[in-house]
């Protein structure tokens, strides 16, 4: 027998034969040191799989059925358990073991590969596992092959032993393969050869790593990849046709035979390993997320091929596109009401758009999310954290698409999203007309009929469309006058003031804009819309406005679900109008619980007493609705015999316990077991001495604090051994003892608390704690507790859905000083409904968030209206002038009495202003106190938005009278008042607000203008003299020279009609005569007069004949005649 042993031997040696580390012969003990991984307790925090705990390692063996391995482990330093798994081709016939340090037997009833899991590290030690067994001659050598081994000496191993499994081994994975797949594994039809097969899977999981943004050098724990191996196995025993579990990832046969053909399943299948808490949300992506991977692989692995050959981009492709189109806009379903295949199709258009980097931060940043100590998955949709992280690193704002496809994102990320400008994107079913969108997907060479796109990339089409909006508003003064601006990221497209509830915005291209704020801070509003879509040549918007209210933060939800998930009931608070609404919907909710109570709905008042129940079987229910009154005081008891199916707002309550009980308070439903009223808190010593003791008297605001004994532990002598502290609602320490252990001087303490107020108590002995009698069970040593109007609450216990934490949790969302102004005005109108001394002090802790909604300017700044009166009072409380707007008519029409305004102001004791929207001068007259102003003026000036009126007045407060004569509003005066005309009335401005021309923009206004040109000695030589209001110009020469030291051109005057002909043009050269002239020339609206004049600066005046103001000159300007007066259009 040894002979021929020992001949088997010899030859394996020579045809090349090798194993994997372990060098296993027959009848001798064999020593095997097994790696160790650092324990990934960020990945297991995120629910990130990865394949960890699949990683095992072989001992080199395959274990005849009901043979015995005596195995032990050697190393005395290594502490921890060493455990391992028998494996077959059926997992019903596999085993598991555990190894000691004493010699051990294992053994298995069928035929396995022995693997021993891979420990895992979280203490930092790097002691390894170190295995002795003995391997009989009964026992066959695992045929191991890594990559770039030798495939004939592998299968000649496995031929020569009949082995019933193979082992293909890589840094990433190993597969272990039943016997019955030897020959397809030789003979692979799919792949060259079994380097190829390991190159193919590393590539897929090299992929699936970086998609899901995994590194070994990442810096942070939960970004960083671990070395460990999917293990893939045939399991006749298995689920499905393959599945992927914690431990292992199978074929459900006793072949792998799948996983030796490139095919979906396998891609499909290891895709699981990447998903996270966010598959069980409202839009669940079981069987979803995973092809976002396999998907992402088939791409790049077969290219344009893809598209043909692809399992999502495929063939298929059209059908299931029609599918999801179908779901969405003929059904207008929400998506999660969507098949799977459609859920993947979104996915993959938004991860398109925004690009795998985008994807990989994703998946790192929710990784960071969970990475928190309060993080709730719940809190975190799907969709509302790929907008977040999608937007956060490509600067695009996905809201229209999701809001599109009616995915749950919180009001809140999406004004996020706006406050950071981020350009929107949109669909091509929302932004390219139907009839279109076949050509566009090809022209733009988009991969999908449902492709996302920005503005940018369909400009190109020429496609534009025109929008109308309808405001539905309660009260439209609210908005009109407001701008409706539509923006591309920090690109303004559209900007117009809202005059009308129905506003028509004509030829935008086609695309999806942004409506920025209308209301700003100006009012607590909602609005429903924040989004415009252009898609057709006629496209309709409607915005409603609604008042923000507190209570959507105070009231909830609480659904109650039955048998399969169905809606068995449901109970909704309406706490502004103080009542509760019960909604029995089953009929059915449970068929097991025929003619037994399945769940029960009971509603006490104040004194106890039930005032509404509703005892609910699990089968023949009537449905039906029942609003309950209810007030503070009253409590709400559901009793439910599966209490896991309860949630509140959508989440999953966490309780065990079958009754739970809430109490109507002002500010919402609070958990009775969170809560309670006064409270002893025993604190004990050594041999159970009563060290120290805390009463809460809450009904007079205040604690007493006892220190009792005088040595309450004689150990700590020198130490501290408890501490009790109590901070305010800024967290400022206002009592503080700490104890030590001998020593002590006892005393009581009372101390002033209120709500907000926290007490923390800090024992180096917790289980010594009692409240209220009964141990606090916990081992931390600092115990923290809260107090409410409702009484203590325990940190550990604290109700992380009450009103005051929805607040803080909406309050994180708000990273910026300016806009957020419905997030904002939620928390202030949430805050407001608190009872006062509460409300102050929660008004103070958010005061820096609330700073832009209490910056309101003082008094109002916007009239609104067609109709103004300015009247000027004076001496005796005459009137001396007055200005009458007509804004419907863009008129202002001037009245001026004649006479002295105030004789005892010796100056201007009143102003009145009117310029145009660039700050040139229509009128301006100061009204002197001590003299007569003319006979009585009446004069009307046209006026249109954008120009300011300005009237200052020695004495305002009694004198000056400015009123809206539409609303009969009195418009607050001062000395100095400046307001700029809207297109819905009057805005208050200040004084720098008003702007200056620009020397293009300059314009004045009058009727008549003399142009004088002087030479040598000041003597005039020329002049020209406007009459606007008779349309002509008199043109005057002076014989003899202009200058005579100028020997060429001194001055030119040309005059040109509104065609652009020259009536008049003359030369005045220096030094020659010219013969005296006199003419009278036609002058038109659109007449252009140039000047040029060697001197200009010093002798060239032209001048306002009725104001006497001066106007610019240059050596050339060119004015143009308008029917109001001058507009330079070219100087030098």
């Amino acid at each position: 027998m040894r002979k021929i042993i020992g001949m088997c031997v010899i030859l394996l040696i020579l045809v090349g034969v090798y194993s994997y580390k372990t060098d296993v012969r027959a009848e001798e003990v064999v020593t095997k040191e097994l790696y160790t991984l650092v324990k990934p307790v960020a990945l297991d925090k995120a629910g990130l799989s990865r394949g960890i705990y699949h990683d095992r390692q072989d001992l080199g063996i395959i274990m005849p059925a009901g043979e015995e391995l005596e195995i032990r482990q050697v190393n005395p330093n290594y502490k921890d358990t060493v455990s391992g798994r028998f494996i077959t081709a059926d997992s019903k016939e596999d085993s598991t073991f555990q190894i000691t340090s004493s010699w051990g037997k294992i053994k298995n009833n069928y035929t396995a590969v022995p693997f021993i899991y891979t420990s895992f590290r979280t203490d930092g030690s790097k002691e390894k596992p170190v295995l002795e067994y003995r391997v009989t001659n009964k026992m066959k050598k695992l045929p191991i092959y890594q990559a770039n081994n030798n495939e004939t000496a592998f299968f000649q191993l496995w031929d020569s032993q009949d082995a019933e499994y193979g082992l293909v081994l890589s840094d990433k994975f190993q597969m272990i393969v039943p016997k019955k797949d030897k020959e397809l594994l030789r003979k692979l039809k799919d792949f060259k050869n079994i380097d190829d097969v390991i190159s193919y899977y590393n590539q897929v999981i090299t992929l699936y790593c970086k998609l899901d943004g995994l590194s070994l050098d990442a810096k942070e724990d939960y970004n960083r990849d671990i070395a460990t191996k999917f293990f893939i196995r045939a399991n006749k025993s298995g689920g499905g046709y393959m599945y992927y579990g914690g431990e292992e990832t199978a074929e459900n046969n006793d072949s792998l035979a799948g996983w030796l053909y490139k095919g979906w399943g396998p891609l499909h299948e290891i895709g699981h390993a990447y998903q996270g808490p966010f598959m069980s949300g409202e839009v669940s992506l079981g069987e979803v997320w995973n092809n976002i991977y396999a998907a992402s692989f088939e791409e790049q692995y077969m290219g344009d091929d893809v598209f043909q050959k692809g399992t999502i981009y495929g063939t298929s492709l059209k059908s299931r596109t029609n599918e999801m189109i179908q779901s969405w806009k003929v059904a207008n379903l929400p998506i999660s009401k969507w098949s799977g295949s459609s859920k993947e199709q979104t996915l993959m258009a938004m991860k398109e758009k925004a690009g795998d980097e985008a994807f990989a931060y994703f998946n790192q940043q929710y990784r960071k999310l969970t990475s928190q100590a309060d993080f709730n998955a719940a809190d975190y949709p799907i969709f509302q954290v790929l907008n977040k992280f999608y937007g956060e690193k490509t600067n695009f704002d996905f809201t229209p698409f999701t809001d599109s496809i009616k995915a749950p994102v919180s009001n809140a990320q999406k004004e996020q999203n706006r406050s950071k400008d981020y350009r929107p994107v949109a669909s091509i079913v929302d932004v390219i007309p139907d009839s279109k969108r076949e050509s566009v997907k090809q022209q733009l060479k988009l991969k999908t009929d449902v492709a996302i796109v920005d503005n940018d990339q369909i400009a190109s089409l020429g496609l534009k469309g025109n929008v109308t909006v309808n405001f539905d508003i309660a009260d439209f003064k609210d908005i009109k006058g407001k701008h409706l601006k539509l923006s591309d990221g920090k690109k303004i497209v559209k900007d117009v003031i809202i005059t009308n509830p129905t506003m028509k915005l004509d030829n935008l291209p086609n695309g999806v804009y942004t409506i920025e704020d209308i209301v700003g801070n100006t009012s607590n509003y909602n609005m429903s819309e924040h989004y415009v879509f252009v898609k057709d040549a006629e496209n309709n918007l409607k915005v409603t406005f609604t008042k923000i209210t507190g209570y959507k933060l105070i009231d909830r939800t609480i659904d109650i679900l039955g048998c399969d998930y169905v809606q068995a009931g449901k109970l909704v608070t309406d706490l502004k109008n103080n009542k509760v609404i019960v909604d029995i919907i089953a009929e059915t909710p449970h068929p097991r619980y025929e003619n037994k109570v399945y769940y029960t709905i009971e509603i006490f008042n104040e004194k106890k007493e039930s005032v509404f129940k509703k005892e609910i079987q699990g089968t023949n229910v009537t449905p039906g609705s029942y609003p309950v009154a209810v007030k503070p005081g009253y409590q709400i008891k559901i009793v439910h015999d599966e209490p896991q199916l309860l949630r509140e707002n959508g989440v999953t309550i966490s309780t065990t316990n079958k009754t739970l009980v809430y109490t109507v308070t002002t500010t919402g439903l609070v958990k009775n077991d969170t809560i309670g009223l006064d409270r002893t808190i025993d604190i004990f010593g050594c041999d159970y001495v009563q060290a120290g003791k805390l009463v809460t008297d809450l009904k007079n605001n205040k604690v007493i604090v006892d220190i009792i004994a005088e040595t309450p532990h004689w150990r700590y002598a020198n130490k501290v051994y408890y501490t009790v502290e109590i901070l305010n609602e800024k967290q400022e320490s206002i009592f503080k003892k700490e104890i030590e252990g001998t020593n002590v001087t006892p005393g009581s303490n009372p101390v002033t608390v209120k709500p907000g107020y926290q007490i923390k108590i800090v024992h180096d002995e917790p289980q010594l704690l009692r409240e209220n009698g009964v141990n606090i069970p916990t081992s931390n040593k600092t115990v923290l507790y809260t107090v409410t109007e409702m009484g203590l609450v325990r940190s550990d216990l604290v109700d992380k859905s009450s009103t005051v934490d929805r607040i803080a949790k909406l309050a994180k969302t708000i990273d910026s000083n300016d806009g957020y102004y419905e997030t904002r005005g939620q928390i202030l109108e949430t805050i407001n409904l608190f009872p006062e001394a509460q409300k102050q002090d929660l008004l103070e802790q958010y005061q820096e968030i609330l700073q832009p909604l209490l910056d309101k300017k003082a008094g109002t700044t916007d009239f609104i209206g067609d109709d103004f009166q300015f009247s000027l009072l004076g001496l005796s409380n005459n009137k001396f002038a007055s200005i009458d707007l007509d804004l419907a008519n863009n008129k202002a029409k001037l009245w001026v009495r004649n006479g002295q305004p105030h004789v005892y102001f010796t100056n201007a004791y009143a102003t009145i202003q009117l310029k145009d929207e660039f700050g040139n001068v229509i009128y301006s007259q100061d009204y002197i106190g001590n003299i007569s102003n003319p006979a009585d003026a009446n004069k009307t000036f046209d006026v249109k938005p954008g120009y300011y009126i300005s009237v200052m007045h020695r004495e305002a407060d009694s004198r000056l009278q400015m009123k809206n004569t539409e609303s009969n509003e009195i418009i607050p005066s001062q000395t100095e008042n400046h307001f700029k005309i809207t297109a819905t009335g009057l805005q208050i401005v200040k004084k720098e607000d008003i702007p200056k021309p620009t020397e293009n923009q300059i314009k004045y206004y009058g009727q008549q203008y003399d142009f004088s040109l002087y030479g040598l000695g000041n003597n005039k030589f020329a002049s020209i003299g406007l009459d606007l209001a008779n349309k002509q110009a008199k043109l005057w020469v002076r014989s003899g020279q202009p200058h005579v030291y100028f020997q060429d051109s001194y001055a030119t005057i040309k005059i040109e009609d509104a065609t652009g002909n020259v009536i008049f043009t003359k030369d005045f050269l220096g030094n020659v005569a010219n013969t005296e002239l006199n003419k009278t020339l036609p002058i038109e609206s659109g007449s252009l007069i140039t000047i040029m004049h060697r001197e200009a600066a010093e002798r060239l005046a032209i001048q306002d004949v009725t104001t006497g103001s001066k106007l610019l000159v240059k050596q050339t300007v060119t004015y143009k005649v308008t029917s109001t007066g001058l507009h330079l259009i070219a100087s030098k």
